[in-house]
């Protein structure tokens, strides 16, 4: 029982993504125990590189300083794109398609449009219900007799 490790494979992959890859930087108290388990195991063997390698990558990118003025920046940068809108009402109906996310706005329009047409189409036929005060057109266009004499 001497021998034997007090952390496990799985506590020994969270303890890799917390404190990272150099073993030696790990707390006192579990870095014994992670040294024997990493020397016992190919496998955290292969974890460990990888995590490595992994880290060399972030490493990689260099840490760049915000501008001095960098609120300033942002407020200015902000303020200008408020004035170069288009107060026209084809640049209204864009910004309002973009909102809701919908694909392309000439092609939305034009099928709103269809649309509406076979609606007022199909609907325009159908009688309202005032047939009795409806003038015939062909009464009215074919008139031979005397009514108004």
């Amino acid at each position: 029982m001497k021998g034997e490790n007090k952390i496990k494979n799985e506590e020994f992959r969270e303890y890799l993504s917390l404190y990272g890859s150099v073993i030696s930087f790990w707390p006192g108290d579990i870095r014994g125990d992670a040294q024997k388990l990493y020397s016992s195991s190919d496998e955290l063997k292969k974890i460990v590189a990888d995590e490595k390698e992994f880290e060399s990558l972030l490493q990689l990118r260099a840490f760049e300083q915000p501008e001095i003025n960098l609120a300033t920046t942002i407020i200015n940068s902000a303020r200008s794109e408020e004035q170069n809108k288009a107060e026209s009402l084809w640049a209204y109906i864009e910004e309002l398609f973009s909102t809701f996310r919908i694909p392309v706005p000439a092609m939305t329009l034009s099928l709103l449009l269809i649309c509406g047409i076979t609606i007022g189409y199909f609907y325009g036929g159908i009688p309202n219900g005032n047939q009795n005060e409806e003038v015939a057109l062909n009464d009215f266009l074919y008139y031979e007799g005397d009514y108004y004499e």
